[in-house]
């Protein structure tokens, strides 16, 4: 009778266990970057994020700080999450904050990139007088305006112009064929991510936007 009381409760104990995978966390990595005026990349270093579980109101949030190379490293159970920042970051008269959604699956690594392509960004000038600051913008198509970037599709690499200081950039359409993902660079450290505005086939023209 002992024997099989034992049985039933070592049974039951097994069909309502929580997977083993499930209580292992799996490793994330989360990086902080910005690019300067000088379209330089620049780690975040001491940079406060929140990382909340989403659709979990148990789940207590938590406050981690990037390293000196921008990164912080987290060991979290699979799940959806945010990471979001505690405070703006004030860089170079702009403000950058962050608050990005991502999912951590059984016995995948994650890095999750918080960059200025993903960043919500506002300018000192913007946000007290409600418009757009472009002399930033101005300064930097002056300095880039007489040159070639390469424009780097997924088929492979081509030549651009940026042709307006709000970010536009002219290349083949060829070049960013076929292509999810575009990154438009400057020198051999640094590249900006870029989206597609408009394309002509017939004259194998392509119109991008980076973040100026």
């Amino acid at each position: 009778m002992l024997k099989t009381k034992f049985a039933l409760l070592m049974a039951l104990a097994f069909a309502f266990a929580i997977p083993a995978w499930a209580q292992s966390p799996e490793k994330v990595i989360v990086k902080v970057t910005v690019v300067d005026d000088g379209l330089n990349l620049k780690n975040v270093p001491k940079f406060s994020l929140i990382v909340q579980r989403i659709n979990d109101p148990a789940a207590a949030a938590t406050k981690v700080s990037t390293s000196a190379d921008g990164t912080v490293e987290l060991a979290l159970s699979p799940g959806r999450y945010t990471a979001a920042s505690e405070k703006p970051l004030s860089f170079q008269n702009r403000s950058f904050s962050w608050e990005q959604a991502f999912a951590v699956e059984r016995g995948k690594p994650l890095t999750i990139e918080l960059s200025s392509d993903n960043a919500k960004v506002e300018s000192a000038t913007a946000s007290a007088a409600g418009g757009r600051d472009i002399s930033r913008g101005g300064e930097m198509f002056k300095k880039l305006r007489d040159g070639v970037v390469t424009v780097q599709g997924e088929l492979g690499p081509g030549t651009g112009f940026i042709v307006d200081e709000s970010g536009l950039v002219l290349t083949n359409q060829h070049v960013i064929d076929q292509s999810n993902e575009i990154r438009v660079r400057f020198d051999r450290y640094t590249a900006v991510k870029a989206r597609v505005l408009a394309v002509d086939e017939e004259r194998d023209l392509a119109v991008l936007q980076i973040n100026m």
